[in-house]
């Protein structure tokens, strides 16, 4: 029988595509949500959160791993890209400059 004695990890990451805006101060959102909004937060479809670094994407999540399994695909053109990036704007308030196309791993 092996027994170890150094550091054992369970943490695991996945991969993600997403085109938004990262939250630079959550707590000037926070302040002008209600108590139920701020519940449903990390809730709703338009928030990828990084458990191990606290960093929080709002915008649309074009591609993901689930489960540890293989990423999923998809295909956009330009037009399309931009279509979402002023989606986005609208529906959060952010300038167009803001918007970037995020690509990487987070902590689960």
């Amino acid at each position: 029988m092996k027994i170890r004695s150094g550091f054992v990890s369970n943490s695991s990451t996945s991969s993600f595509v997403l085109l938004g805006y990262k939250l630079e101060n959550k707590s000037e959102i926070f302040e002008k949500m209600t108590d139920d909004e701020r519940d449903d937060f990390y809730d709703r479809d338009d928030v990828l959160t990084d458990g191990n670094s606290g960093t929080i994407w709002i915008g649309e999540t074009l591609a993901r791993e689930k489960d540890g399994c293989q990423m999923s695909s998809a295909e956009f053109s330009m037009e399309e890209l931009q279509q979402k990036a002023i989606a986005i704007m609208k529906k959060n308030g952010v300038e167009l400059d803001k918007i970037k196309l995020y690509v990487g791993t987070r902590g689960c």
